[in-house]
């Protein structure tokens, strides 16, 4: 886990990785902040890597403690158990409401409280503190890997194909009709989106060599103008340890196997977007089903075909 005195990174909780740092119960987390002058929120994840999750019972589950104090001598306490022994194990997200602690100085810690005389760990990530703002725009970005440009109903390229979705944004939007990617890789492709560096410079031309955390990032100048980032990817070599896209951003799905389906990335995306109901966020959401290996669900199998023809038939 990521030393509390270093800069945050991000920690793997199965498939789901979010930025933070570690907590032991020999060392506790603190901190300060000023509380927003409307009613705001502490918000903060908690999460126990698979490596490091015990084999014990639940009631020797370590919990951690949180404690707000303000120097008018206002005082919250919280404790949440950890789901350590889970076969699934997922994030923890909590929200804190600051509504008694308006315009205040705040001491933050975090403490792990653990019935043992060993170690124990977790991960405290994506701590935030923030005012519900229905103000600022979210951005989305969605990438779909090797989708040709005339593999589009609206490119008019004399391809029989339908994509009624994508036309309706080109409609309501801007359609870039003369626009290229700078390589067809899928990372170093991502990697020049992400940076607006040609790969000529990167010098990252395959899937194996990850960004130098040196580079600027979109979702580094989006994490610093105040945006919650979040990105979903359908490959696993698109995430983090692999390309290295991870950075400036505060949470990152990527899938354990090769590949997964646009669907369920979505639905990935759905659930984390439940944590930012009242977050302006940048996310980028990567889908593969464009890609090999083709396998269209039903009825999009046999679309294309006439009703004599047999897609099966070599």
């Amino acid at each position: 886990l990521p030393d509390p005195s270093l800069p945050a990174e991000l920690i793997p909780v199965g498939s789901d990785l979010r930025r933070g740092v570690g907590l032991s119960n020999f060392r506790s987390l603190r901190g300060e902040f000023t509380a927003p002058e409307n009613a705001g929120f502490l918000s903060f994840s908690l999460g126990v890597p698979n490596t490091l999750r015990y084999p014990t019972l639940a009631q020797a589950r370590p919990s951690v403690r949180v404690e707000l104090e303000s120097a008018s001598g206002g005082r919250i306490e919280r404790r949440f158990n950890l789901r350590e022994t889970s076969e699934s194990a997922r994030w923890q997200h909590v929200r804190v409401p600051l509504k008694n602690f308006s315009k205040e100085r705040i001491r933050l810690n975090f403490s792990l409280e653990a019935n043992r005389e060993v170690e124990a760990l977790c991960a405290v990530s994506d701590v935030r503190v923030h005012v519900p703002s229905h103000d600022s725009p979210s951005v989305l970005l969605v990438t779909s890997d090797t989708h040709r440009a005339d593999h589009l109903g609206i490119a008019k390229s004399g391809v029989d194909i339908l994509t009624p979705n994508l036309d309706s944004l080109a409609d309501d939007g801007i359609l870039f009709e003369n626009c290229y990617t700078a390589t067809n890789v899928t990372n170093p492709s991502h990697i020049a989106l992400m940076t607006a560096v040609h790969p000529r410079d990167t010098m990252i031309l395959n899937n194996y060599r990850p960004l130098i955390e040196e580079a600027n990032t979109l979702a580094e100048q989006f994490r610093e103008a105040g945006y919650a980032t979040i990105a979903v990817t359908s490959a696993n070599h698109l995430g983090h340890e692999g390309s290295g896209l991870g950075q400036g951003f505060d949470r990152m799905y990527r899938p354990r196997s090769p590949q997964i389906s646009a669907k369920h990335s979505i639905d990935v995306l759905d659930y984390y977007l439940r944590e930012y109901e009242d977050t302006p966020v940048f996310v980028w959401l990567h889908t593969f089903d464009a890609h090999t290996p083709y396998a269209p669900p039903a009825p999009f199998d046999d679309l294309y075909y006439s009703s004599e023809a047999d897609p099966f038939d070599p």
